[in-house]
């Protein structure tokens, strides 16, 4: 059929199962020595695991950092959190794979680094793992306890420096030494705050009255799962419903009516005077979205809401939502799985009539293929049409009849 559509551009690949993204593989590690130490251009941070288990990525794998680089995280009892980063990239600056595959090494350039990057790395399979950096983390008051996650890819460590590791807590300065590797079942935000005496994790779902770090949000996974810290240093879309993660410069984190049940349950970058398509508390046509694209309503899927999306006016109905012919609308049949059906009317076929379709409506008989239905169908439209973008309207005492992707009117 010949038509124009609106296709979602997001949630219906979502639905048709697009493929999930790979679960992290964690490995709670020793700590030789955790040094924090505020100083004007940013705190620094130097982290030592001489832990056999301290994972080593494989060359050329996912984790490899010369691919993907690497994350490190730093959370404190006293609430303060931050990270920093070595981006991937080999070279000088960059990094570097010795030889024989089992040392790599980052450099950063010449002069001090600023907060948030990654000065030195030297991870040595079943040997070491050496970090040097700067956080943006200003230890306002005594940290009291630390953990620290690096990621490498799918890859995360993670070491725990509390009670008789630590040998100097105070503002400004915090040093550890020889911790054990911590008894903790991952290395997610959730487990790592909890260890650190947040208790939000624990707290009752869906209510998440528990205890956050500073800034943070107590808040229900919008996916149905535990409650979960929602903290201003983690990226915006990793924080709905709170929406209170971190965007680039000129933007800010607005909260996204989606699919889910329930309000705010994706989080979104634009900039502060650009509400983004389907931004909270906004009508579908007022958001914003990229060129060639029109922000609309879409039909809720069964258990999914109704929702605003940006879709592309010129593609047909299925499998995503768009356009159907006159006489026709976009209805879900399954997650992500759209068709044009017609507006049902009473009456038996192929009489039919009645007067339920309204003004400038006739309930008339269709026939797709064996099936026959009654539909109402607009006086104006014509079924007579054989690339059937006419409508589905036949004279009195003939059918509406489609096969092949053909249309025609035939005596009833």
């Amino acid at each position: 059929m010949a038509h124009g559509t609106k296709v979602m551009v997001f949630v219906a690949s979502l639905l048709a199962g697009a493929p999930a993204l790979a679960a992290a593989i964690d490995f709670p590690v020793d700590a030789r020595v955790l040094q924090l130490r505020a100083q004007p251009e940013g705190t620094e941070v130097k982290f030592v695991s001489r832990d056999p288990t301290f994972p080593f990525p494989v060359p050329g794998s996912d984790a490899d950092p010369r691919a993907t680089g690497i994350d490190v995280h730093v959370f404190t009892a006293s609430g303060e959190s931050a990270s920093s980063r070595a981006t991937g990239g080999s070279g000088k600056p960059g990094w570097s794979l010795r030889s024989d595959g089992t040392v790599y090494v980052h450099r950063a350039g010449a002069g001090a680094v600023p907060p948030g990057e990654i000065k030195k790395v030297h991870l040595k399979s079943g040997r070491a793992f050496r970090v040097r950096g700067r956080v943006d983390l200003p230890l306002s008051s005594p940290a009291d306890a630390v953990a620290i996650r690096v990621t490498m890819g799918s890859l995360r460590a993670c070491a725990l420096l509390s009670e008789a590791s630590v040998r100097k807590n105070q503002s400004g300065r915090f040093v550890a030494r020889n911790a054990p590797a911590p008894g903790l079942a991952d290395c997610a935000d959730a487990t790592l705050l909890a260890a650190l005496g947040f208790d939000c994790a624990s707290s009752s779902f869906p209510a998440c009255g528990g205890a956050c770090p500073a800034g943070g949000v107590c808040a229900p996974d919008p996916l149905g799962g535990p409650c979960r810290c929602n903290l201003e240093t983690q990226a915006c879309g990793d924080t709905a419903p709170s929406c209170n993660g971190s965007c680039p410069a000129g933007e800010r984190c607005w909260p996204i009516d989606g699919f889910v049940p329930g309000a705010n349950d994706q989080c979104l970058c634009a900039p502060e005077e650009t509400p983004p398509c389907g931004a909270t508390g906004l009508a579908c046509g007022s958001g914003a979205c990229p060129p060639g694209l029109a922000c609309e309503a879409q039909p809720g899927v069964g258990f999914y809401d109704p929702y605003c999306a940006c879709v592309d006016p010129d593609q047909a109905c299925g499998p995503g939502f768009g356009n159907c012919p006159p006489d026709m609308e976009c209805l879900p049949i399954g997650p992500g799985d759209f068709t044009c059906v017609p507006f049902f009317c009473g009456g038996t076929f192929p009489t039919c009539g009645g007067s339920a379709c309204g003004p400038g409506g006739a309930c008339v008989p269709l026939a797709l293929g064996s099936s026959q239905y009654c539909v109402c169908a607009s006086t104006s439209g014509s079924c007579d049409v054989p690339t059937c973008d006419g409508g589905l309207y036949c004279p009195p005492g003939e059918v509406c009849t489609t096969s092949g992707g053909s249309c025609g009117c035939q005596p009833g």
